[in-house]
């Protein structure tokens, strides 16, 4: 039973999240690619809802399976304006985002990383990527190696990133209030999700980041 609420309220927090945004694009007249972010951002969170309520590898992947084919038929279809894109290259991220969801899913319920490894990942993409990419552009002027991220998307990004480290490990790992644990798991693990953003080309972030995010994050963890 617990598994069919949390298809409700899977379904149901992604619609309220998409709703919102769409809700702001046309009262706030904020750009698409402002509520694509905050979109981006809310719907990261359903990895909570995953570890709140699935305790079942097939129903914790239909969420992720059903996102990959509703995205793909809205990005062909223009089905929600609030999630479009102008730049070609980064229209295919919203597909991208919940094709790392069925990764960490599968990888989280085989037991190769531990469930809150994959909140690590997807938490630290949501914020991590929606707020360097905001902030970035609105108030970066120096970019990095010749490409289009900024200083200022880059320290967001780790900062982002490694609240969401510490928040996660405080939350959910046994002995994440220990400092010296905390100390070396936090900053390396934010350095890994600021790197796969970095250095993958647009839209593959949505990708590379959670993924590489969850892998350096549960592997530090298992070393420690």
């Amino acid at each position: 039973m617990n598994n069919l609420t949390g298809l409700a309220v899977s379904y149901l927090f992604v619609a309220g999240v998409i709703a919102a945004a769409s809700w702001a694009k046309h009262h706030l007249n904020l750009s698409a690619r402002v509520t694509r972010k905050l979109i981006h951002i809310g719907v990261s969170h359903w990895w909570l809802i995953l570890m709140a309520f699935f305790d079942s590898l097939v129903f914790a992947l239909i969420g992720p399976v059903s996102f990959i084919i509703i995205n793909g038929l809205s990005l062909k279809y223009s089905l929600v304006p609030a999630m479009d894109d102008e730049q070609p290259a980064e229209q295919f991220g919203t597909v991208y985002f919940p094709v790392s969801l069925l990764v960490l899913v599968i990888c989280s319920y085989l037991g190769i990383i531990p469930i809150y490894a994959g909140a690590f990942g997807v938490l630290a993409m949501g914020y991590g990527d929606g707020l360097a990419s905001l902030i970035g552009e609105r108030w970066g002027r120096r970019t990095l190696f010749g490409g289009k991220k900024t200083v200022v998307g880059t320290v967001t990004m780790v900062t982002a990133s490694a609240a969401v480290a510490a928040a996660v490990t405080v939350l959910f790992h046994p002995g994440g209030r220990d400092a010296a644990l905390l100390a070396v798991v936090v900053p390396v693990s934010a350095a890994a999700a600021a790197a796969a953003e970095l250095f993958t080309p647009r839209g593959l972030d949505n990708i590379t980041v959670p993924t590489a995010s969850a892998g350096v994050y549960a592997l530090l963890l298992h070393m420690l």
